[in-house]
């Protein structure tokens, strides 16, 4: 783990308005082994099954959305199909998971979202929105 701030540039040294209040001089580093105050896990994403899809015509297009970062392509599924999602995520403090189905050119419908904790755990969300019923497998260690 590398920790570094630029306090030490012009824009924090005080010559341009203020200084910081912390500088931290230098690079920090650690074994990531070595720090625990910082809790997270590892979230396992499983599989996704549509109970209902939310299109009347064709596949939805459902994208997962993990802190905000869209995990890879978008899932092409119908109505009653399960397709294997086979994602890892490391995460700090809590992970939310959203689910959107896309609707190009239209704007996304949220299908919903949940916050998962950093302990072990092992389940399966349930996201309902705009009509649509969607499950994810997944386990956090």
């Amino acid at each position: 783990m590398y920790l570094n701030f630029e306090s030490g540039s012009y824009e924090f040294d005080g010559s341009r308005g203020g200084r910081a209040k912390n500088v931290i001089p230098g690079t920090h580093t650690a074994r990531l082994s070595t720090l625990t105050g910082i809790p997270g896990g590892t979230l396992r994403l499983g599989k996704l099954h549509s109970e209902k899809q939310q299109d009347t015509f064709g596949d939805d297009e459902i994208a997962i959305v993990v802190e905000g970062q869209k995990l890879g392509k978008t899932i092409n599924i119908e109505q009653g199909q399960r397709k294997p999602i086979r994602k890892t995520i490391q995460f700090t403090g809590n992970a939310r998971i959203r689910l959107y189905e896309e609707d190009f050119p239209d704007s996304d419908d949220y299908l919903g979202q949940h916050k998962l904790k950093p302990r072990a755990d092992k389940d399966v969300l349930s996201f309902k929105g705009h009509g649509a019923h969607y499950r994810l497998s997944y386990s956090v260690r």
